[in-house]
């Protein structure tokens, strides 16, 4: 006697995984690179690993256990769907800029919670409409606890450094994290170089693996770009000129090739620039202005008291620079109505004040 229960074909197969795979909305990036939004608040490129792994898992607690041929045809089918009906949209690396004098930290833990920061303050909440990417080797921000003490205070006691040091530090820190100016190259020297440029890159965007070598193709360097919004490197031998036309690029704006979407596509490019340490026995010139400290001690430091300075640094610097907009905005007005005659009519040629 045959059964009767229906047969699952290719198609119906396909039907159920791509309902599981709805669970995931899917978006595009800046760069038109298909994303999906997982439960746990990450936004991953349909062609990571992470999705892969994921979308695995959520088939197979519906008991739905695909082979590879049939997991890499829904992938396609999803990479088709999206770059047909989907609008673009930011998708960002631990930090984003939804308005003018406003940023958003990505704390990137299982609560999805951000910091909103602008010229009035900082305050933690939660936000479930930004976009944030936070690679498999991401580490979460402990939550910022408020202080009283000045970002270049603490990173001079940390650090045992001197206060026009400090300061220096203290500015690069702020501009790594907003990137609103292109800060110069930090070069870290002396006995604690290496772990010193570890805890100063982890201030901003803390990884599992927070120093590398510096690549030796551009390529390669693209690669650590993609999933580091910050980049840290230890020097051990005499760097080449080609490895210092890299680093600079990197820093002002290098063309990074993405993964391609489907296997007929071509290459996806993005502009990338970086904030970069380095880690040197000896500092080597990478460009002019680039900030030289020595560093041969650290106490222990409490990330989260780091944190807050940081984000209290960072509001004072964009209070300074809203107000310095304003001035500047109000003088333009200025210069022309100074020109201008109060008895002039509208309409009339303009004359000399009075």
């Amino acid at each position: 006697m045959k059964s009767s229960t229906p047969k699952i074909t290719h198609a119906t197969q396909l039907d159920r995984m791509l309902q599981v795979a709805t669970s995931a909305p899917l978006s595009l990036s800046q760069h038109i690179q298909p994303h999906a939004l997982l439960p746990t608040g990450n936004s991953v490129p349909l062609s990571s690993e992470a999705y892969y792994t994921w979308i695995s898992s959520a088939l197979a607690a519906k008991g739905i256990r695909p082979c590879a041929s049939q997991l890499g045809h829904l992938i396609r089918q999803l990479n088709a769907e999206a770059m047909l009906t989907l609008r673009e949209e930011t998708i960002n690396l631990r930090i984003a800029h939804p308005a003018p004098d406003t940023y958003t930290l990505d704390l990137a833990n299982a609560s999805s919670e951000v910091i909103n920061i602008s010229a009035d303050g900082w305050k933690v909440t939660t936000d479930f409409d930004t976009r944030f990417h936070r690679p498999d080797n991401a580490i979460f921000f402990q939550r910022p606890v408020k202080v009283r003490t000045k970002l270049h205070q603490a990173l001079e006691n940390i650090f045992q450094l001197d206060e026009a040091k400090s300061k220096q530090l203290s500015t690069w820190l702020v501009n790594a994290l907003l990137t609103r100016r292109i800060p110069p190259t930090l070069i870290i020297t002396g006995n604690c170089r290496h772990e010193a440029a570890a805890k100063i890159r982890n201030f901003v965007d803390p990884m599992m693996s927070p120093v590398h070598g510096i690549p030796n193709s551009k390529k390669a360097m693209g690669r650590l770009a993609i999933t580091n919004r910050v980049m840290a490197f230890g020097m051990y031998k005499a760097i080449t000129s080609t490895k210092i036309e890299q680093l600079n690029q990197l820093r002002t704006g290098m063309m990074v090739e993405l993964k391609q979407v489907t296997r007929n596509s071509d290459l996806l490019t993005e502009l990338i620039r970086r904030p970069i340490i380095i880690a040197a026995e000896e500092a080597p010139q990478i460009h002019e202005g680039q900030i030289e400290i020595e560093i041969n001690h650290i106490a222990l430091v409490q990330i989260s008291e780091i944190l807050a300075a940081l984000l209290d640094a960072a509001v004072s610097q964009i209070r300074e620079l809203h107000e310095h907009q304003v001035r500047q905005v109000h003088l333009e007005r200025a210069a022309p109505d100074m020109q201008m005659s109060p008895l002039t009519t509208e309409g009339e040629p303009e004359g000399p004040a009075p």
